[in-house]
């Protein structure tokens, strides 16, 4: 699979690009859009959590720190979401294509994680900038950021293939992964702090891979640090897991695939 994807790797980027141009189709602003949507975004929080209900991270002083600790790990998890849940629909989306010609079927979903990890990372730079107003900047720890975006997107991938194929001979797949990803998000410290929850299911968050990425995140972001050992772990582990799994998934089915589509 990984072969697959290194020989098709410019027709992916092209996908991608293509995707990423006619997202924005008609509109005036256009590709600004990606730039006005995080900007809007962080207004929002930041006026909600920082100045309405004075949200703060313990031990930080800043107003910010807050909005920070929040977009820091919302602006990934929003692009893991939409990876998996654009790419469980992947293979039915473009039946026509998969008829027609012969190109591996994952890169279909490769061109959505692609496309969500550009959108991602568009995002990320205008954050960035503003976080660094803010007294916050990940300095050399950026290189952190990157390499975690790229595990979680990975992750992402790996599940995103496995729905597409399921999703073909079962069309409930769509809809189940809408709702795992709705508790998923929710089971993830994203929009809270680890503090609040109650002591007896803190055991539980370390189930959570999406826990350990997300604490990652912060902990570069917030603190200008390294991932510690265990998140770098659970990530690296999870991501190398679903890509084999996902693999072993289509190279049984990609005959049949081509027969369901």
């Amino acid at each position: 699979m990984l072969r697959n994807l290194l020989d098709h790797r410019r027709l992916i980027l092209e996908f991608a690009k293509r995707e990423l141009k006619t997202r924005y189709t008609g509109s005036v602003a256009g590709f600004a859009w990606h730039v006005l949507n995080p900007i809007f975004l962080l207004t929002i929080y930041t006026l909600v959590f920082s100045q309405i209900m004075s949200a703060r991270v313990p031990g930080i002083t800043s107003t910010l720190a807050y909005t920070v600790y929040l977009c820091s790990g919302l602006l990934p998890w929003i692009a893991f979401q939409e990876s998996i849940s654009r790419s469980t629909s992947a293979f039915v989306e473009n039946a026509n294509l998969i008829k027609k010609i012969y190109v591996p079927e994952e890169i279909f979903v490769a061109n959505v994680v692609v496309s969500s990890t550009l959108n991602l990372l568009t995002q990320l730079v205008v954050f960035l900038l503003l976080a660094a107003f803010a007294g916050f900047f990940p300095g050399v720890a950026l290189v952190y950021l990157l390499l975690l975006i790229l595990a979680q997107q990975a992750f992402a991938f790996g599940i995103g293939l496995t729905f597409a194929a399921a999703n073909l001979f079962f069309r409930d797949v769509t809809h189940i992964a809408g709702m795992v990803l709705q508790a998923w998000f929710w089971m993830t410290p994203i929009v809270y702090l680890v503090d609040i929850v109650p002591e007896r299911f803190v055991p539980w968050l370390a189930v959570n891979p999406m826990y350990h990425v997300t604490e990652g995140y912060h902990r570069i972001v917030i603190h200008g640090q390294a991932p510690s050992p265990g998140q770098w772990m659970v990530a690296i582990s999870v991501a190398a897991a679903s890509l084999v799994f996902s693999s072993l998934v289509l190279n049984k089915l990609r005959t049949d695939i081509r027969d369901e589509v």
